[in-house]
C-alpha cells in the first residue's frame, strides 16, 4: 500500500506541473489592450498608517473630546464637538477633518456653506497625502455633493485611495471588479489616476 502511494505521489507531481503548463499555453496572447488594462488594474501595497501624516498631540486633544462630546449625541454637544473638530482639523488632525465632514454632510453640524466646507476639508488632507480624503472626495463626486456628479473620477479617486491604503476604498475597488467579473461585465470604469 505505501508503494502503490508513494508512485501515486510521484506521478501526480510529474504530471501536474505539465498539465498547468499545458493549460496556460493553451490561453490565447494576451492583447495589448489586455496588457494596459492589466497594468492598470495592478494595486501598489500600502498600509494607510504608512503614509498618513504625523498628528499634533495638541490637535488630537482636541479631536479627543470633540469625539466624548459627540458621544454623547445631544444638539449642543454635536454642536460643541464641531468645533472642536474644526480646531483640531485646523491643526492637521485628519480623523477629526472626517468626523467634522460627517456631521456636516449629515446636517448635524451647522456651517454657513457645508458643501464648500466639507470640499476644503477634504482637498487641504488630499495635499498631505491623507487615503481617507481621496476616499471622501471619491462618494462626493459619486454622489454630486458640491462637485458634478461623474461616476468616472469617483472611481479614479476611490482607486488613488486603495493604492496609498485606505481599506474603505481597497474593498470598494475589489467589490467593483468582482461585479464586473461576476456579471461578465467589461472593465470600462477608470480606475487609474
Amino acid at each position: 500500500m505505501d508503494n502503490a502511494m508513494h508512485t501515486l505521489i510521484y506521478l501526480l507531481l510529474a504530471v501536474l506541473p505539465a498539465i498547468a503548463m499545458a493549460e496556460k499555453n493553451d490561453l490565447p496572447p494576451a492583447s495589448s489592450g489586455e496588457r494596459a488594462l492589466q497594468n492598470n488594474l495592478r494595486f501598489k501595497c500600502h498600509r494607510e498608517a504608512d503614509v498618513l501624516p504625523p498628528v499634533n498631540q495638541d490637535a488630537n486633544t482636541l479631536y479627543q473630546y470633540g469625539l466624548f462630546l459627540q458621544q454623547r449625541e445631544r444638539p449642543s454637544d454635536i454642536s460643541d464637538a464641531a468645533r472642536y473638530y474644526r480646531v483640531a482639523a485646523a491643526h492637521g488632525h485628519y480623523k477629526a477633518a472626517t468626523n467634522l465632514q460627517t456631521l456636516i454632510t449629515q446636517g448635524l453640524a451647522h456651517s454657513p456653506n457645508g458643501q464648500k466646507e466639507a470640499l476644503a476639508l477634504v482637498e487641504k488632507f488630499m495635499t498631505l497625502g491623507v487615503p481617507s480624503a481621496y476616499y471622501d472626495m471619491a462618494h462626493y463626486l459619486e454622489s454630486g455633493y458640491g462637485v458634478e456628479q461623474d461616476q468616472e473620477k469617483a472611481n479614479a479617486y476611490f482607486r488613488k485611495a486603495a493604492d496609498l491604503g485606505s481599506p474603505d476604498a481597497q474593498y470598494y475597488v475589489a467589490e467593483l471588479l468582482v461585479y464586473c467579473f461576476r456579471n461578465k461585465l467589461p472593465i470600462t470604469c477608470k480606475l487609474s489616476y
